[in-house]
């Protein structure tokens, strides 16, 4: 999907409401957080969940302010949780 608006809530893995899906631009989401807050620009492989009611982020809101505008950085690499053998 290059380009779409949407009206969703968007939440965080801890809860909390960071704003509504704005609009989906590639590999790119744009959260508008109102008038007075910054809109902020998140990868859709941070998606956790997605449902015609709600989307959750797999990161808490206090991981919010490194996404203010990310549409430059390339993804971040895969995090291996494995412990060395």
């Amino acid at each position: 999907m290059e380009y779409a608006d949407f009206k969703i809530p968007v939440y965080t893995a801890d809860g909390e409401r960071i704003g509504f899906l704005a609009h989906v631009d590639g590999p790119f989401m744009r959260i508008s957080r109102g008038w007075l807050r910054r809109s902020v620009w998140i990868p859709t492989e941070y998606v956790a969940t997605a449902t015609a009611r709600a989307v959750t982020v797999a990161f808490e809101s206090d991981q919010l302010p490194r996404f203010r505008d990310v549409r430059h950085l390339s993804p971040p690499e895969p995090v291996d949780d494995r412990k060395a053998a």
